[in-house]
């Protein structure tokens, strides 16, 4: 019964204007899902950062708003800005964390995983651990690249949702 809108490699600040932006930013909403999560590109160029509030600063779920950086965010040498910009607009950074959410009774871990660009990927030692008796968290990854699936399997995610390929 989780839904989950998953969205990557906006590329905010290149060749589409703003209200392209505004539009999709308005569909994801009228999902009405339990989670949004991004899975980077958030940004192509810094004149992108004016948009934030317009477009990333209006998505709504009832449990939040999940973030990882990707390659172009890292390629403007500004993930710090960049992380502080959209935790304002209210949006939860997991890039190199992992956090615990409660979903309808049940809990559920996001963790992000920015490798290679950015280091380290989340530290999933303080995560709830799983146990045989009740399974543990539904555990959820946000991975930049899809190569970082072997880290998403090694430390035992139900579901990995990655970005970078547009599509592909």
């Amino acid at each position: 019964g989780l839904s989950i809108a998953h969205v990557s490699d906006w590329h905010l600040g290149y060749k589409i204007d703003l209200p392209y932006f505004e539009e999709v930013a308005r569909r994801v909403n009228a999902l009405d899902c339990d989670l949004i999560c991004i899975a980077g590109d958030l940004f192509e160029k810094k004149t992108g950062y004016d948009w934030t509030s317009a477009v990333y600063g209006r998505l709504r779920a009832e449990h939040g708003v999940y973030f990882c950086l990707g390659n172009h965010d890292a390629y403007l040498q500004d993930t710090a800005h960049i992380r502080a910009l959209l935790t304002a607009a209210g949006l939860v950074d997991v890039g190199q964390r992992c956090v615990e959410i409660v979903v309808r009774g049940e809990r559920v871990v996001l963790a992000g995983n920015e490798l290679p660009w950015i280091t380290p990927a989340a530290d999933i030692s303080h995560a709830p651990a799983r146990s045989k008796a009740d399974g543990g968290p539904l555990r959820i990854a946000l991975l930049h690249t899809p190569d970082e699936i072997v880290w998403a399997r090694r430390h035992d995610f139900d579901l990995a949702l990655a970005g970078h390929t547009h599509g592909g």
